[in-house]
């Protein structure tokens, strides 16, 4: 399970289907984090910001793989 927060830093949280968080990623935004996307093998999350990046990630480490301008 994803959730995104709002605040700063924005972060992408991964939490477990227990309850427990597994992992964050994201901070690489400057601004708010307003859409993100899952690859149909949940193996990748694309982020989209307010300040204009969009950024593909792995999961569940949240390794950066892209970051566009």
């Amino acid at each position: 399970i994803l959730a995104v927060s709002k605040y700063h830093p924005p972060l992408v949280v991964i939490w477990n289907l227990k309850g427990q968080r597994i992992g964050s990623f994201g901070k690489e935004h400057e601004q708010e984090i307003i859409t993100f996307s899952c690859s149909d093998d949940t193996q990748r999350v694309m982020t989209a910001s307010v300040d204009g990046t969009v950024k593909v990630w792995t999961l569940p480490e949240g390794k950066l793989l892209i970051d566009h301008i």
